[in-house]
């Protein structure tokens, strides 16, 4: 990992911007903000987004994908799980009537997941008591395994709001669809292979024009994509630049579908 940090240096000096793992927002307060260029989503738009809370304050996002059980991304497993809630059924992140909060009773990080910028950037919460499921809270389905995904994709958290290194946490559930960018031609925009953090297990979203994007706080949230009338869970926050929003600056995502057997073998 010291070598991902390294080059996560040297893309920054290219960029003007800094490389960061993931979006997290471990920062002690009861508000969140929305995607950069998003808007605010319409009440319980996506139900089975949760809200992961450290004492109370929202630090990363997860998808409901069984009664029992949320999918988020590995780096967002960095509390005791003693002191981690999830919380679904929020359109204001600071409460929200007819929420549902469960803590934590396990914790499981990818196997290969080193930390820092990279791949196998997946992990599940594993839930002291199922959530009692309605109108308002509902598992995702996941994708096929295996399935390279292409068109437009939309991204649902409570990450920061702000385009320049000082995050802005408003309250409201905020939402944005985003062209998904060939792997190939993600991989050419950081530099070619090797060049960057980038895994064929990613998926990259623009546009790189600035402007929109993943940023502090929606790691671990949920890109979805419709196939066949039903909405499935393509993608998992993971990492992208600081200025969010910045000028040919991807989001990049840990692609659901590269781990479908490993996520049914522990659910």
């Amino acid at each position: 990992m010291k070598i991902a940090i390294i080059l996560a240096t040297v893309l920054a000096t290219a960029f003007g911007t800094k490389l960061q793992y993931g979006f997290p927002s471990f920062q002690y307060s009861p508000f969140t903000g929305r995607v950069v260029g998003g808007k605010e989503a319409p009440a319980h738009a996506a139900p089975y987004i949760v809200s992961l809370q450290f004492l109370g304050s929202h630090f990363c996002g997860g998808s409901i994908i069984a009664d029992k059980y949320v999918l988020t991304a590995a780096h967002c497993l960095a509390y005791p799980s003693l002191l981690v809630s999830a919380v679904a059924g929020l359109h204001n992140v600071g409460g929200t009537s007819g929420s549902q909060s469960r803590s934590v009773s396990k914790q499981t990080q990818h196997s290969k997941y080193g930390g820092d910028v990279g791949p196998y950037d997946i992990g599940i919460i594993t839930l002291s008591k199922a959530f009692d499921f309605n109108d308002k809270i509902q598992p995702v389905a996941l994708p096929a395994s295996g399935v390279i995904h292409s068109g437009s994709a939309t991204l649902y958290g409570w990450g920061s709001t702000s385009t320049t290194s000082t995050a802005s946490m408003p309250k409201l559930l905020q939402t944005v669809t985003k062209p998904i960018i060939e792997y190939s031609a993600c991989e050419a925009h950081l530099g070619g292979p090797g060049a960057s953090p980038l895994a064929d297990t990613n998926i990259c979203t623009g546009p790189l024009t600035g402007g929109i994007s993943a940023c502090s706080g929606d790691s671990g949230g949920p890109l979805v994509q419709e196939n066949g009338g039903k909405l499935e869970i393509i993608g998992v926050v993971s990492w992208g630049y600081i200025p969010c929003g910045s000028v040919d600056a991807p989001s990049v995502y840990t692609r659901v579908s590269a781990y479908i057997d490993w996520i049914k073998e522990r659910i």
